[in-house]
């Protein structure tokens, strides 16, 4: 069975970047604010945190696309929350705050893909672990990276421990 790609290039991926995030915006949409804010008995991170950090991961991907637009194939450090003030900063925040920046971000970064040249969308910046990927690689790594989060996100709302 052949299956053809979507189109490679900057109109799909903030395409994509509308859809994952009305993804997102539906499955937190009802949840109610303790579903939001519970962990799971394993202390992984909450609903809330796993929102935090995509906030904040928008702000380091933001910085990551400007840098590859400007610079000559940069050189990134693996992100972790960890020990990131930045991510301790979006921590504190309520989680209806958190929903209220990253929707900010979220536009900012559609407008950023969409105002890409053809030669921008081929520009590389290299990853420590998966090596030099253009621009529309990044956009895969981003939207992965982001669903995984969703999941969890997904997970942490729906999971009913002992009740």
């Amino acid at each position: 069975m052949q299956v053809d790609a979507p189109d490679d290039s900057p109109s799909d991926a903030a395409t994509r970047l509308v859809a994952q995030w009305a993804a997102i915006l539906r499955v937190i949409g009802a949840a109610r604010a303790g579903d939001i804010a519970r962990r799971p008995p394993s202390n992984a991170w909450s609903a809330r945190e796993q929102l935090a950090h995509l906030g904040r991961y928008h702000e380091i991907f933001l910085d990551r696309v400007a840098r590859m637009r400007r610079e000559e194939c940069p050189r990134f450090e693996r992100y972790r929350a960890e020990g990131d003030a930045g991510f301790d900063a979006w921590l504190a925040l309520d989680a209806g705050v958190v929903v209220e920046r990253t929707h900010a971000l979220r536009a900012e970064l559609i407008a950023t893909v969409l105002t890409l040249t053809r030669d921008e969308w081929h520009r590389a910046g290299v990853h420590p672990v998966f090596g030099e990927m253009p621009v529309r690689e990044w956009m895969e790594f981003f939207l992965a990276h982001e669903g995984h989060h969703l999941y969890a996100i997904f997970q942490r709302i729906h999971e009913r421990g002992g009740e």
